[in-house]
């Protein structure tokens, strides 16, 4: 996970991760000319939870076309030098800068290597407009980085009723119901390429060999139709469903109702692309990654995963989420500057948050007792908004608590806490000996403050 500009993150994974991504999502501004705030409430009140403490901006989506561009296509090139030759590009945008993106993609990745323009129902209201109908979708652009050598995984949609209607067909041979689908070239199949052939005294351009026709004809899997034509029985009971077109509008990958975090997208549409092009144990990257959707999938799918964004709150949101998951992850958030990578975030330039924290020892139970915290930052920020809000407890403008009780250099937190904060913490060790103790608090805007301390542990 890195926090940083996406560029300098991309050339530096060239050094390790070139041709290694399987799978890259991104969801990069889409030019709408406004900004995207995140609203920030205090925690542990009894506000009403409507209430917003403080408004901070995650991105600003205002550019000039011709910066527009440019900031895209020096990303895309490098995304593509980090794809494997089986890895896939999903390209998330909307009306504003789909046809620009998709013929610079055309000329990144090849027309080629150009899978589907997916149509994904964005919103279940249509906003009116003064003219013209209301834009309800986004569109999702799909490359390969080879399109013969790609992964691609057939996904489908639950059956409905009116999908098993279609399955009216019963021999009585215990098979159960069927539907019959073409075996024959028509429409766009029908390419000057294909051949046709002779099967059971009928030439065309089947859809299927002869050995296999021959083979399904033998198992009573074909269906010869009244004008003498034949057709494959698809039974009811090896269907998934309705197989995945480039039309998103179902109920399986619903936007979402009240987002969390600005622009935010539903896990099950992710859920929907890295099942179609990535398989378990793949590298999923998201550059782009916000409130770490991306990453919080490809953790559940079982797929390793790489992240970026620029925004601290987005980091911080990402890594508690992910941590929320599945607290024994092992993953680091790092920045990156001029190709240098610095595993510390705490040690960046700014003001940082300051924590007074009291400990006690008593045999092998440690006692953490948080004592006081400020945000200069924090405070700043209210200042800039005009708040007069009274902050009655520090613990409020805690965001979230995570401790490593045995650091050893790489921070891997066992205690974590992004819900009701608590002031105390205790821990028990089962073994003496001379440990560090690792201490990170954020402040509600993201701000972090690492603290370590040293505790021995003595026999009884």
């Amino acid at each position: 996970m890195f926090l940083g500009d996406n560029r300098q993150v991309l050339a530096y994974l060239l050094n390790g991760y070139q041709k290694s991504i399987d799978l890259i999502y991104i969801d990069p501004p889409f030019s709408s000319n406004r900004d995207y705030n995140k609203s920030i409430k205090l925690k542990n009140t009894d506000l009403d939870i409507g209430y917003t403490f403080v408004e901070e901006k995650q991105y600003n989506d205002k550019w000039k076309l011709e910066e527009y561009l440019q900031f895209m296509y020096e990303r895309l090139q490098i995304m593509k030098e980090l794809l494997s030759e089986k890895g896939s590009i999903f390209l998330h945008l909307d009306w504003r800068m789909d046809s620009y993106l998709r013929v610079m993609l055309d000329e990144i990745f090849k027309p080629d290597n150009f899978i589907n323009r997916i149509v994904w129902k964005a919103t279940n209201s249509s906003k009116s407009q003064t003219k013209g109908l209301g834009k309800q979708h986004n569109s999702i652009l799909w490359y390969a980085k080879d399109k013969d050598s790609m992964t691609w995984n057939q996904v489908y949609r639950p059956p409905t009723k009116e999908y098993k209607a279609r399955f009216t067909y019963n021999d009585n041979d215990g098979r159960g119901l069927y539907q019959t689908v073409p075996l024959v070239a028509r429409g766009v199949q029908n390419t000057p390429n294909r051949k046709s052939f002779e099967f059971n005294g009928v030439v065309d351009k089947w859809l299927y060999s002869k050995e296999k026709l021959e083979e399904w004809w033998e198992d009573n899997r074909i269906h010869e139709t009244r004008g003498g034509n034949y057709r494959k029985k698809v039974y009811l009971k090896d269907c998934d469903g309705p197989p995945v077109s480039d039309i998103w509008v179902d109920k399986g990958v619903a936007p979402i109702q009240k987002e969390a975090y600005p622009t935010q997208k539903p896990e099950s549409l992710l859920e929907r692309i890295i099942e179609l092009a990535s398989d378990e144990g793949n590298i999923v990257g998201d550059f782009f990654c916000g409130s770490g959707t991306t990453l919080s999938v490809a953790e559940k799918l079982n797929r390793r995963w790489i992240g970026a964004d620029i925004n601290k709150v987005a980091v911080q949101t990402t890594r508690d989420r992910i941590l929320n998951l599945n607290s024994e992850v092992d993953f680091k958030v790092s920045t990156v500057s001029t190709n240098k990578l610095y595993n510390d975030v705490e040690n960046e330039s700014g003001l940082k948050p300051t924590v007074n924290l009291k400990t006690k020892l008593v045999n092998k139970e440690l006692t953490i007792n948080v004592v006081d915290f400020y945000s200069p930052e924090l405070i700043e920020k209210l200042q800039e908004q005009q708040q007069d809000v009274e902050i009655q407890d520090f613990i409020q403008v805690i965001s979230s608590v995570h401790i490593d009780f045995n650091y050893k250099g790489t921070f891997n937190p066992t205690y974590i806490q992004t819900d009701k904060i608590e002031k105390e913490i205790q821990h028990s060790y089962q073994n003496s000996g001379n440990y560090q103790v690792a201490i990170q608090l954020s402040d509600i805007l993201g701000h972090e403050v690492l603290r370590v301390i040293k505790v021995d542990i003595n026999e009884d």
